[in-house]
């Protein structure tokens, strides 16, 4: 893809960037198995070369969830702002496809040293493996097993947020409403990255900046909304 060209819409950055997309080459994510376009962007995340921010300390844990253990990762910050620390609950991005503890780690690390606060991640089950609404469950069962042990964390339970990006800013949405609607743990903040929060997939977005934007391209949210709807 060496001769190809931004659109003349966007920034000088965003231009620079998705020319650097290009020269990667990648495969289109909809010509590949979903473990096949996960094994792809863990390979492109452990090929960057980013500073990791300092913080404490790590902790992996196992979740009880509705499906079986529900692996997470603590993020634990060198700085507090306030004592105990109040607590992200963090929802990683992919399309509820790919995405890992892993891919988003870096992610993980900067909301906890910059926020001040503990971060716990969650990794959801996916589909097309368990589709909807398996990581909804899995979503929730962590916001509460977080609540019910805050103290366990060493955690404030009555400053808990929950975070995602993209399909993680969708689960972080409906957790809100769901904590809200069941009457479960007071989530104070919600935190939305660039959030899924229409999967019928038809907006005018869709057409206007559907192809040569980057790798998300209209028909690779057809195809994460195939494999997580179960279509």
């Amino acid at each position: 893809m060496s001769d190809y060209q931004p659109p003349e819409d966007v920034t000088k950055q965003t231009a620079d960037f998705l020319r650097r997309v290009a020269s990667l080459n990648l495969p289109p994510m909809t010509s590949l198995t979903a473990q096949e376009a996960r094994e792809q962007m863990e390979r492109a995340i452990a090929a960057r070369d980013v500073p990791a921010p300092p913080i404490k300390e790590t902790r992996e844990l196992r979740i009880p969830g509705p499906g079986g253990l529900i692996p997470a990762r603590l993020y634990l910050p060198n700085e507090i702002a306030s004592n105990p620390p109040g607590l992200v609950v963090y929802y990683h991005g992919g399309g509820h496809v790919i995405g890992s503890l892993f891919s988003h780690d870096a992610s993980a690390r900067g909301l906890c040293h910059h926020g001040r606060c503990a971060v716990l991640s969650i990794d959801y089950r996916m589909a097309p493996e368990d589709v909807f609404p398996a990581s909804v469950d899995d979503s929730y069962a962590s916001l509460v097993w977080a609540h019910d042990n805050a103290e366990k964390l060493g955690v404030d339970a009555s400053k808990i947020a929950v975070a995602g990006d993209s399909a993680g800013g969708n689960l972080a949405a409906v957790m809100a409403l769901m904590a809200r609607n069941q009457n479960g743990p007071k989530v104070r903040y919600q935190v939305l990255i660039y959030p899924l929060v229409d999967y019928r997939c038809k907006s005018p977005s869709y057409e206007r900046y559907g192809k040569g934007y980057g790798i998300l391209e209209a028909e690779t949210m057809y195809w994460f909304q195939k494999h997580y709807l179960g279509q």
